[in-house]
């Protein structure tokens, strides 16, 4: 009888030391995967003078990072561009939207007569745009030779992290038209400046080339240029015609917020 009460206790024990680590283990992973929150950053600022008091129609000027260079901000999420400087309202209140990676400098300054500044209360530089530069979204876009071109297919796609965008796309020309011969527009985003283009399968070219490459100048528009092959250098000859196909890709940065 001892020998059998011994083993059950010591089964007992067994099953207790189990649901024991059973609840522990399912207590650790409620918390691991328990709802995290952050903090609301504030929706607008507000200018103070140096007693404290709210400067109603005060200038705020926007300058890129360090640099006495405008930049624009924005006073939606959808791109509408406030005036620089910013003028507050009557309780001396603003919004500026900014680029996610983008540098800003702010000047706050007593009511001013633009072109003109007024006395500065205070300087901020080297304000990082928000959200953080690891926010994705993704999306479509259709790429345009623009004119009376039609196409028989064209299609884009997009992927954006933070100001970088990652975009491809393709087109298949019916009718060229008045359409552009070697630039294509309608990127999603602006770029802000010379980014190369990686161009992949091409065919139906007006012109026999051994090499065909692009380029952004900034804005929305893809320059393609390319080598004939009687041609020692890159030229602006003309690519496009009824029946062109084209395939290509671009990694930029934008200046849209």
């Amino acid at each position: 009888m001892v020998s059998r009460f011994s083993s059950r206790a010591d089964m007992a024990s067994l099953v207790y030391q189990f649901l024991r680590g059973l609840l522990l283990a399912g207590c650790c992973v409620s918390s691991a995967a328990a709802q995290t929150y952050s903090l609301a950053p504030p929706p607008y600022q507000t200018v103070l003078n140096n007693s404290g008091d709210k400067v109603s129609n005060a200038c705020v000027w926007t300058y890129a990072a360090g640099t006495t260079t405008p930049i624009a901000t924005y006073s939606d999420a959808s791109g509408t561009a406030n005036t620089n400087p910013i003028r507050t309202d009557s309780a001396g209140r603003f919004t500026a939207y900014l680029v996610p990676g983008t540098g800003y400098k702010f000047v706050y300054e007593l009511p001013c007569t633009p072109p003109g500044h007024g006395v500065v209360l205070r300087t901020a530089d080297n304000v990082a745009g928000t959200p953080s530069a690891s926010v994705v979204t993704t999306g479509t876009w259709i790429p345009s030779v623009g004119g009376t071109a039609t196409y028989t297919a064209r299609e884009g796609t997009y992927v954006r992290v933070g100001a970088l965008v990652f975009a491809r796309g393709s087109f298949t020309l019916n009718v060229l038209g008045t359409g552009a011969i070697n630039s294509i527009d309608g990127l999603p985003f602006p770029s802000i400046g010379l980014t190369p283009v990686q161009i992949g399968n091409f065919g139906s070219l007006a012109s026999t080339v051994v090499w065909i490459g692009g380029y952004l100048a900034g804005g929305t528009q893809i320059v393609l240029v390319g080598n004939t092959a009687a041609s020692a250098s890159s030229s602006f000859i003309g690519l496009f015609a009824n029946g062109t196909a084209l395939t290509f890709s671009v990694t930029y940065q934008t200046t849209a917020p």
